[in-house]
């Protein structure tokens, strides 16, 4: 990369079934992001309603409190220079899907579908040319390029298991930056894997990789899910982060 870009990877404390709850913690980490003077704010996936749903994640209440908080964090972005990535849960024709929404200077620029992961069973995969309901922003391709200054960067929110092919795909754009939201258990040296994948993708490549794992608030273990984050560039760690704990706010790089 030839420019000099600030990446704020954070992941919020989540409420399972509460998206108004997590909105409250999202704003304090937009706060957070916005005294960094960060260009691009990489949240994990489900950052608004949390991965332990169940069956709500059919809810029509659940669905439309997502999009009505989406809505708040993109009025209250709008003086912010950066791009904001973010997690949810939206409605293809009354399933739900995951996706990934992308916020500029308050507006909506649509939506990368994720892919489906164990942690949320109930999720089902995007299906090819959906669009969101009427006025709800749009479905993007996954290999959609967005500019940030003289940076170009993807959003791939995909598994682990996934990553390395997802990432392989979005790189014959052209792109310098992957950005990778992810939401996975941890298991025993999961998060050394982690880690070593978003290396070895980012080396093979020869481009930059942020990424963002989901987990705080999402058990009372901080052995089940832990909020982690890393960034490397060809190969290199430029940066990592772990939760804390469990009491802790939220977990940034």
């Amino acid at each position: 990369m030839n420019s000099l870009t600030r990446v704020f990877c954070v992941s919020n404390r989540v409420v399972s079934a509460q998206p108004r709850a997590c909105f409250d913690a999202i704003c304090d980490c937009l706060d957070r992001a916005a005294g960094s003077c960060a260009d691009i704010v990489l949240f994990p996936q489900l950052a608004l309603s949390s991965a332990g749903c169940g069956t709500l994640f059919k809810s029509p209440l659940i669905l439309d409190l997502c999009r009505e908080q989406l809505d708040h964090i993109r009025l209250r972005s709008r003086d912010m220079n950066a791009f904001i990535v973010i997690g949810l849960v939206i409605d293809d024709g009354g399933e739900p899907v995951s996706a990934c929404a992308v916020l500029h200077r308050g507006q909506l620029l649509g939506f990368v579908p994720a892919a489906s992961f164990p942690a949320a069973p109930y999720l089902k995969p995007a299906a090819p040319g959906m669009a969101p309901p009427d006025g709800f922003g749009q479905m993007l391709p996954s290999d959609t390029v967005f500019a940030s200054g003289g940076l170009s960067f993807c959003v791939v929110p995909s598994s682990l298991e996934d990553f390395a092919r997802d990432a392989y795909a979005a790189a014959q754009t052209g792109c310098d930056l992957i950005l990778f939201p992810s939401l996975t258990p941890v298991t025993a040296g999961r998060i050394d894997t982690f880690r070593q994948e978003v290396a070895t993708v980012s080396r093979s490549l020869g481009i930059g990789v942020a990424a963002v794992n989901g987990g705080l608030g999402e058990s009372s273990s901080p052995y089940l899910y832990r909020s982690f984050a890393v960034v490397s560039e060809c190969g290199e760690t430029l940066s990592f982060a772990l939760q804390s704990g469990p009491d802790a706010d939220c977990c940034q790089s």
